[in-house]
């Protein structure tokens, strides 16, 4: 096998039929599922055979080769090894990169369609493949390399973009195996990369009788087959190989070589809007113009007009919002030079037109090549033009990677000009290629092992913590007939029995017409300062269009003042002011502000059906800027201990937190438990009158009708893969992706937990836990840390008591009180972790250990976790990231930072608002002899300042 892998040479090298070709990879005991073995340059892992196995002989046997200066062995994250029956047929492995996407690699040796055993084999190694496959996150890029023993089947083969499939050999009827790989790639969407390019469209396969097929095939997705830069059939090669080590006899390498399709770790296109493309089409003055005038012409029609005035008579809030919707959608995706854009997506707007061009110049090249009589001077200059086409569009792509670490750089450097931290870290994460956002989740596509409607529908329906939001059914249908449903503006709003009245009944005074007209323009006023925040999320649902287009038609172009002199759509905007002052008036919001687009997440939970899926909430970006804007007219704080969706709050000041009050307690004798809560489903299954009770406090009236709106009238649109569709009414909880929904939620929560704590406060918790903020000297309980819907509490147990009895309160009690608000611990990610200082502290530690292990709990016993954000390590854990060392060297360096920027906090000429943060996010001492939550070390300190 050296000799073979040293002459492929490629980065991963996939291998068919191990057993018969190489005796140091024979069969193995049975139960052993896989081994891997160092052999060269490379590492390989190879799935033999079953002994036991019947279909079983020596010809079975499938690995995977791996470069190790490519792709270490410690990069190797799952190995998926399949049944006993189809064992040495199939496999696959999961490689994990820390700076880039997921590989998903396969390989699979399919047998002979010689009899009827052999296509069941086939479609039990298809089946398997196609579940292994559905299992993988969205950021992984799968590549498969098989032995089909067939053809492509007996139709006309296209790729899922439609493109035709060159070279469609084997038609035959009876081509049972290829029908059922055709089929395979159509439920999976990969596309044959070896089919489609006339230099490895020939046969693979051959024996001494003259007999020649296509039967090794490279499985990918499409946008992979786009950024090939190399693929051939290796014959030459082939006949190499024939040699007594190696018996390759009839086969010959495909050889693959491609740029990886996604530039971005974790990016994918998931509609025909781009980010890359909105922002390029509001930096260009004659794009902006040719849109404004259009759009604004439109506006000012004596047709738009009319409609315009009808409707606000009529006090019809959904017709008024969809003449602006549906205005602004029309001109914008009509608009004549972005059609390129639409067909091609790509990483800019050059490379689309560049892109389009190669796609005309291909249809010349099979043109000239289906004519007849071919004439050979005029194809192969034609190849000349298409092989110089790739090489701008490859050098495009590089001008566009360089000009986009510029101008992150330019960001990173303004930003920390104006001490704007976000943006800092916001911009040095994009241009390291690290948390990149969306991370892997592809919105408006729905793969065929996704739940059915009926599946989500009937899910919802459960409680709260088993997974729903006791939803009710309001509507079903094909996804074709949404616009219908649209139509039916607010009687889609109408409650459908009693219990939904009583739950979801909201009174309103309609205001006098001054104050409705003030209230209005004042809504409209501060939805264009919502609009001109810069804050995350792109991701819109299909009857909507991106914020940054919002924000060019109310705001005007914000990237230099050339274009903010511009002449603005006001014939437009006065529209879009007529629709606020209507909403105040009637007291009614329009039916697409209500209705969200639920798209499934997997959780990855191991449950079945609709129940191992996170349903986040797309919504139409005005609606989000309108209700943030109502939001955030009162501030929003929360105590000392919340953390999660809180501006200048970071997780590590949690982590530090735990570790500081944990260290201090030990060192006082105390054994120290972290119990670290779960809430099952939280967001879903909050009840609304213990929201609004908590959240709504300082909300004047005129506002909290709309608020209360946002949850109690909320639609959710669902869609499967069968192209069917559902309306359904969530009755308890918020909906996760609304603007203000998180920060609800975590005022709510705090007040709960806030509340449980008090009921259970001692005269000894106050001796243990009670500090004093150093900024405003009131009293703070630092028994328990909050991030999000994540609880950390932590239990100080003194020598002579019991911790389990603690424990068992604790936890009960803490059911008690979420019950209250419909919620539920979710015990099976209880996690336990008790700290100990020293040796001496071995016994209790011990004695803690096996008091657990009598609980139905005992398995959650740990001492590293993942919690509040962050991971948690106990003192006993290999890496003591809490020893008293550490915590006296991190107070010495607050101490540094304190007396090294002691000029920046008095300097007069600095906010005190950023000297707060500053403040907060490096010493922020709440001990007697200090606690610090971020302590930026030197290097990290002069990376901030240089802006790198």
């Amino acid at each position: 096998m050296h000799e073979v892998l040293a002459r492929i040479g490629s980065d991963i090298i996939c291998l068919e039929s191990t057993g018969a070709k190489w005796g140091g990879f024979m069969l193995r005991k049975d139960g052993q599922g896989c081994f891997v073995k160092n052999i060269g340059k490379y590492w390989v892992i190879n799935w033999p055979c079953v002994p036991s196995n019947p279909w079983a002989n020596h010809t079975w046997g499938v690995a995977i080769a791996i470069k190790r200066q490519v792709l270490p062995k410690s990069s190797l994250a799952a190995i998926y090894t399949p049944d006993e029956s189809i064992q040495g047929r199939a496999g696959c492995i999961r490689l994990q990169l820390r700076s880039g996407p997921d590989f998903f690699i396969s390989v699979a040796y399919l047998p002979p369609g010689g009899a009827m055993a052999h296509g069941q084999q086939a479609s039990m190694i298809w089946n398997w493949l196609e579940t292994t496959f559905a299992k993988q996150p969205l950021r992984t890029l799968p590549i498969f390399g098989m032995d089909a023993n067939a053809g492509i089947g007996n139709q006309e083969m296209r790729t899922p973009d439609r493109l035709l499939q060159v070279g469609n050999f084997g038609r035959s009827n009876m081509n049972r195996a290829g029908r059922e790989m055709r089929g395979f790639m159509q439920r999976t969407s990969l596309s044959a990369i070896n089919t489609l390019f006339r230099h490895s469209a020939g046969n693979t396969w051959y024996n001494t009788r003259g007999h020649t097929s296509r039967i090794d095939f490279i499985l990918s997705i499409p946008y992979a087959a786009q950024e090939t830069v190399e693929i051939c059939v290796d014959r030459r090669l082939g006949f190499l190989l024939q040699n007594a080590a190696a018996q390759l006899a009839d086969h010959c390498p495909v050889t693959w070589k491609f740029t990886h399709p996604c530039p971005l770790p974790g990016h994918r296109d998931s509609q025909r809007w781009s980010r890359e493309l909105v922002s390029y089409i509001c930096g260009q003055p004659k794009l902006i113009n040719g849109i404004y005038q259009t759009l604004d012409d439109w506006a000012n029609h004596s047709t738009t007009t009319e409609a315009i005035d009808q409707a606000f008579q009529e006090g019809d809030v959904d017709t008024l919002w969809s003449l602006a919707n549906e205005g602004a959608s029309a001109v914008i995706g009509n608009y004549a030079p972005l059609q390129f854009a639409f067909q091609f997506p790509a990483e800019s707007f050059e490379i689309s037109q560049l892109l389009a061009q190669r796609w005309a110049q291909k249809q010349t090249l099979f043109s000239l090549a289906s004519a007849t009589p071919q004439i050979g001077a005029a194809i192969r200059k034609q190849e000349r033009i298409l092989k110089r086409q790739r090489i701008r569009i490859i050098e495009a792509r590089k001008r566009w990677w360089n000009e986009r670490q510029d101008n992150l750089a330019f960001e990173i450097t303004q930003a920390a000009d104006k001490h704007c931290w976000r943006q800092i870290w916001s911009g040095v994460r994009k241009i390291s290629q690290s948390l990149l956002g969306p991370r892997g989740r592809v919105y408006h596509r729905v793969p065929s092992y996704f739940p059915t409607i009926e599946e989500w529908l009937q899910t919802m329906q459960l409680p709260g913590p088993t997974g729903g939001c006791h939803s009710k059914t309001i509507w079903q249908g094909d996804t074709d007939e949404l616009n219908s449903f649209l139509k039916m503006g607010q009687m889609a709003l109408s409650p459908t029995d009693k219990t939904v009245l009583q739950t979801t009944a909201l009174d309103y005074t309609a205001p006098t017409e001054a104050d409705a007209i003030a209230r209005g323009q004042q809504d409209y006023v501060d939805l264009k300062a919502q609009l001109a925040r810069r804050t995350n999320g792109f991701a819109i649902p299909q009857w909507s269009i991106p914020k940054d287009f919002w924000r060019l038609l109310l705001n005007g172009p914000w990237c230099s003042s050339e274009l903010q002199q511009q002449q603005q759509p006001t014939h437009y905007q006065q529209l879009l002011q007529q629709l606020c002052i209507l909403i105040r008036k009637t007291g009614w919001l329009p039916l697409q502000w209500l209705l969200s687009y639920g798209c499934g997440v997997p959780k990855y939970n191991d449950k079945p059906g609709a129940l191992g899926y996170r349903l986040l909430h797309l919504l139409d970006p005005v609606s989000k800027a309108w209700d943030a804007a109502l939001w955030r007219r009162r501030p929003f704080r929360l105590g000392q201990t919340a953390y999660g969706f809180i501006q200048g709050r970071r997780r590590e000041e949690a982590n530090m937190l735990v570790r500081i009050m944990a260290h201090r307690l030990s060192q006082a004798g105390y054994l120290v438990i972290a119990a670290l809560f779960d809430v099952a489903n939280a967001f879903p299954s909050l009840a609304w009158p213990y929201l609004e009770q908590h959240s709504y406090k300082a909300i004047p009236n005129s506002d909290l009708h709309f608020l209360l709106s946002r949850h109690r009238q909320s639609l959710t649109f669902l869609t499967d893969a069968q192209q069917h569709a559902g309306v359904f009414r969530a009755m308890t909880g918020t909906r996760q992706g609304d603007t203000s929904a998180a920060q609800e939620f975590a005022k709510t929560f705090y007040s709960a937990i806030r509340d449980w704590c008090k009921s259970r406060y001692t005269v000894l918790d106050r001796l243990r836990f009670v500090a004093r903020d150093p900024w405003t000297r009131t009293p703070v309980c630092l028994n328990s840390v909050l991030f999000a819907d994540d609880l950390l509490k932590l239990i100080a147990v003194p020598r002579g008591s019991s911790p389990a009895q603690q424990l068992d309160s604790t936890i009960e009690s803490l059911q008690q009180a979420l019950h209250s608000l419909k919620l539920d611990l979710n015990m099976g990610k209880l996690q336990l972790m008790a700290f100990k200082q020293g040796p001496r502290e071995n016994r209790r530690w011990n004695a803690f250990q096996d008091a657990v292990k009598a609980k139905t709990y005992c398995k959650a016993n740990t001492t590293q976790t993942k919690h509040l954000g962050c991971t948690l390590t106990s003192f006993s854990s290999d890496k003591d990231y809490g020893s008293k060392v550490e915590v006296t060297q991190r107070i010495k360096a607050a101490n540094h930072i304190w007396n090294t920027f002691w000029k920046y906090w008095t300097r007069s000429d600095v906010p005190l608002r950023y000297r707060v943060l500053v403040y907060r996010a490096t010493c922020f001492n709440t001990l007697t002899s200090g606690l610090i939550s971020v302590v930026l070390t030197k290097h990290k300190k002069n990376d901030l300042n240089t802006g790198i």
